[in-house]
């Protein structure tokens, strides 16, 4: 997966769809459960892009646009 919370803006919603769009296809691209759990850190572990960059809304935002970004940021991590 590409992107890192140092360089992903939490309030960019275009980069935060494009992660949950990766994340997805490379779940839906797995063959089976070994290679499902060889992913599963870059999707949501917490070396992830997405996980990272939730952590770090409250401590580099401030409280309104830290407010803003967990609403895009959760609405991302738990679309179906």
């Amino acid at each position: 997966m590409t992107g890192t919370a140092g360089g992903l803006n939490p309030l960019d919603e275009h980069a935060i769809e494009e992660l949950v769009t990766q994340a997805t296809q490379a779940i839906a691209h797995t063959e089976d459960l070994d290679e499902l759990k060889s992913r599963a850190p870059g999707v949501y572990g917490d070396s992830a892009a997405l996980v990272q960059a939730q952590t770090a809304v409250s401590r580099k935002l401030d409280p309104e646009r830290s407010r803003s970004a967990g609403r895009l940021l959760g609405s991302a991590t738990f679309a179906d």
